[in-house]
């Protein structure tokens, strides 16, 4: 019979806690960082017996550079030379690739949000005032806008019969756009930078990337799915990095989601219809529909800055414990 493969899964205890399975490059990158004490105990995934990290660490990776020395076949005395370059070069490769493995937690490095999330509160702050001025003034050209269709006006004449307040929703829409747009440029620098602190407070095994926990929000089908899959993530990590699979995210992600998609959706036929606005009933019906964009913004915008703010405390409550290895 043929002996049963060894398994490359492992697990470690976290304060009574069993944490895993994770690759043995996993296991490293966690004990580099600090997530695992020396005397912290492992073990191989099918096993039962608990052994000491650093004894571990250090038999299996001496093994791995032992077994990298070894793995060439002798050639003739030909290709002895050429042989032992390649033995050289696997051996340098397989080192390499443990020292990196080692060190690869500290290419992250911890940043502090509290500044980034109050600029970006003060964006979403400013950038709703501006939606909800734009749609009251819209909203005050109502009973104009009515007499206009009883009276069989065309948009054009009663756009200028009612120039001045338009010339005005024109300059509040000038204000209200570049900081939409800086707000959204905020929001996924944010992004990015929560999901390196993770990493740099010692999660390992996340599943999203931060590059892509940004990217996903630009590709369409998929934006209604992984951006809450990375925020989920972020936020478990969040709360503890050591042992992130096993947190909680919390009710804020789960109330800041089903906001985020119903004010997407809002957002997307009123920008459908404001292509088809041409005529005064149509006109009517849009700022009918604008009207509703003013709650969805308000609660939409409440409920992103308050999910972050809780990141941001969970992740600087566990930088000022000592998690973080960027020191």
């Amino acid at each position: 019979m043929s002996e049963k493969p060894v398994s490359n899964e492992w697990f470690y205890q976290y304060h009574a806690q069993e944490v895993g399975p994770l690759s043995f490059q996993e296991l490293q990158l966690r004990y580099a960082s600090g997530g695992i004490a020396d005397d912290g105990l492992v073990r191989r995934s099918g096993e039962t017996t608990w052994q000491r990290a650093d004894a571990v660490i250090q038999k299996i990776s001496a093994q791995i550079l032992e077994n990298a020395a070894s793995t060439t076949p002798k050639l003739s005395a030909a290709n002895a030379e050429k042989n032992t370059r390649t033995e050289n070069m696997q051996a340098g490769r397989q080192s390499s690739s443990i020292w990196q493995g080692l060190t690869a937690a500290k290419t992250w490095v911890y940043m502090d949000l509290r500044r980034q999330t109050l600029k970006l509160g003060l964006l979403l702050f400013l950038s709703a005032v501006g939606i909800t001025v734009l749609h009251v003034m819209q909203m005050l050209l109502t009973p104009e806008l009515e007499a206009a269709i009883a009276k069989g006006l065309t948009i054009e004449q009663f756009q200028k019969q009612n120039s001045t307040l338009q010339s005005a929703s024109a300059m509040v829409a000038l204000f209200t756009l570049p900081v939409i747009f800086g707000a959204t440029i905020m929001n996924w620098l944010w992004i990015l930078y929560a999901a390196r602190n993770v990493r740099a407070l010692g999660a390992v095994g996340m599943k999203i990337s931060p590059g892509w926990a940004v990217a996903w929000n630009l590709i369409p089908i998929a934006n209604l799915v992984m951006p809450y899959l990375a925020m989920r993530e972020i936020a478990k990590a969040s709360v503890n990095a050591n042992a992130w699979q096993a947190q909680n995210a919390g009710q804020l992600i789960g109330i800041w989601w089903p906001i985020n998609i119903v004010t997407g959706i809002l957002v997307q036929m009123i920008f459908s219809a404001s292509l088809d606005a041409d005529t005064l009933p149509k006109l009517l019906a849009l700022h009918e529909l604008q009207l509703w964009q003013i709650p969805a913004t308000w609660l939409l915008h409440g409920a992103i800055f308050l999910l972050y703010w809780q990141i941001y405390l969970a992740q600087a409550q566990q930088a000022e414990s000592g998690n973080s290895p960027a020191d």
